[in-house]
């Protein structure tokens, strides 16, 4: 059974596809679906790229405390 992550929800609440958030984030859909089902880590910039484009915090996406993905 495949688990629906933060990630996965709010992509379907902002009602996009993933390959429009792949292509305005700049990476592959193939890139975000493995990042989406866990598959694949982003790194700090992509992940900072996925949560403005959803108009979510990274750590709301991705886990972790806020200040760890604070910008510098």
């Amino acid at each position: 059974m495949a688990t629906v992550t933060p990630l996965k929800l709010a992509i379907v609440a902002s009602g996009r596809s993933q390959r429009d958030v792949a292509a305005a984030v700049g990476i592959s859909e193939f890139k975000l679906s493995r990042i989406v089902n866990r598959r694949a880590h982003a790194d700090e910039a992509t992940r900072a790229a996925i949560a403005r484009e959803l108009g979510r915090t990274p750590a709301a996406l991705f886990g972790g405390p806020p200040e760890l993905f604070a910008a510098a």
